[in-house]
């Protein structure tokens, strides 16, 4: 026996017992060719576990490398392009979001990864080697996770801050005539393709945004059962109002309210002098909402043609979409341009505007600028 199969011999028996000791299980593998000279005194049980042993060592290299996280996958190009957002910028979301929601930064950025390119489970499966069943369950904890954390994202101002917030908004140049404004409110219609129906079904989504674009409330159901007296926010302020004076400013798809004021209605007859001015003033507020969603949209491509199982998964959905907006103006460098979301068609929901404190509070807002201006 030459020296070189000696050796063979002496590494086939430490594998052995190397196996032995962690007590792995052998797996069948496939032979691949070896030199007849080494085989000439080589047991074939010695070589299953010599060929054992290298593939065990490569297996510990993969997952090694795969434990990385997606965004460890990624250059800082990649992020930007994909993510619509800086790479530092995702990296503090993640070290912000992982804490709250308990998931790995992996889960975390393929859920990301869903809202932000218009990719599907396949594609976005097949792109960074994940099995199909563990894609859609990252992907889907992530946006259960957020949404079931909604409020630790999206806080309704309490009475101090909404002190402070109309406060601050009276030395705000767009809506520095309106002395009461606390914030904008917009409904926008969607096409959506739901999986349970298989169909497209229109769906509206309600936000409540404030003048720094931040989102303090989110809603979205089919349009056919919509209503804003049936929504979270129209139940809430219905009970609780607005402190003092405040009132959100809102398009003709709202009904009027004491705490939420519209424009005056062409079918009103003729706008007066003070009238006309109102009526601009709630478009340049309304302006500024859909600016909001406009960014929402360029980040979160998903919106353009989202799919979905049903509307409860939807709901789960735009939650997260804007607790994560809200995550981004914190933590992000970047500032809003003047860019305006504009709806290729026209809606319209039938709406009671012949509430007495609304129509009073609204004549009595519309002199106080009458003098202001």
């Amino acid at each position: 026996m030459d020296e070189f199969a000696i050796l063979v011999n002496m590494s086939a028996i430490l594998t052995k017992d190397c196996l032995m000791d962690t007590k792995v299980k052998p797996l069948p593998l496939k032979r691949k060719f070896i030199p007849h000279s080494i085989l000439d005194d080589t047991e074939d049980d010695d070589l299953d576990e010599i060929l054992l042993m290298q593939r065990l060592m490569k297996k510990k290299d993969t997952k090694t490398e795969k434990s990385k996280s997606l965004v460890e996958q990624l250059s800082d190009g990649e992020i930007e392009t994909n993510f619509h957002m800086e790479s530092s910028t995702l990296r503090e979301l993640i070290q912000i979001i992982s804490p709250v929601t308990h998931l790995s930064a992996s889960a975390i950025s393929l859920g990301l990864w869903r809202l932000t390119t218009d990719e599907h489970y396949e594609q976005i499966s097949r792109r960074f080697g994940v099995k199909l069943e563990s894609c859609q369950k990252d992907i889907r904890s992530f946006w259960s996770e957020v949404a079931q954390n909604k409020r630790y994202f999206l806080k309704w101002p309490n009475s101090i801050e909404q002190r402070l917030i109309l406060r601050k908004n009276r030395n705000n140049d767009i809506v520095s005539p309106l002395r009461g404004y606390f914030g904008g409110i917009l409904l926008e219609q969607f096409d959506i393709f739901f999986e349970c129906h298989n169909k497209e079904i229109p769906v509206v989504l309600q936000i409540v945004c404030d003048l720094k674009h931040r989102i303090l409330d989110c809603f979205v159901d089919f349009a056919s059962c919509y209503s804003f007296s049936n929504s979270p926010i129209g139940k809430r302020l219905e009970e609780e109002g607005l402190m003092d004076d405040a009132y959100l400013v809102g398009d003709r798809n709202f009904p009027l309210k004491e705490y939420l004021l519209t424009p005056f209605d062409k079918k009103q007859g003729k706008f007066n002098r003070s009238e006309k001015m109102w009526n601009s003033l709630v478009d340049r507020v309304d302006l500024h909402a859909k600016s909001v969603l406009y960014k929402m949209m360029k980040r979160f491509n998903t919106l353009y043609a989202l799919e979905t199982k049903d509307i409860e998964e939807l709901k789960m959905i735009c939650d997260t979409i804007c607790c994560i907006h809200n995550l981004c103006l914190d933590v992000s460098r970047e500032r809003y341009g003047a860019e305006v979301f504009v709806q290729d068609k026209d809606f319209r929901i039938d709406v009671d505007d012949r509430d007495i404190e609304g129509n009073l509070k609204r004549v009595r807002v519309v002199k106080e600028i009458d003098i202001i201006l």
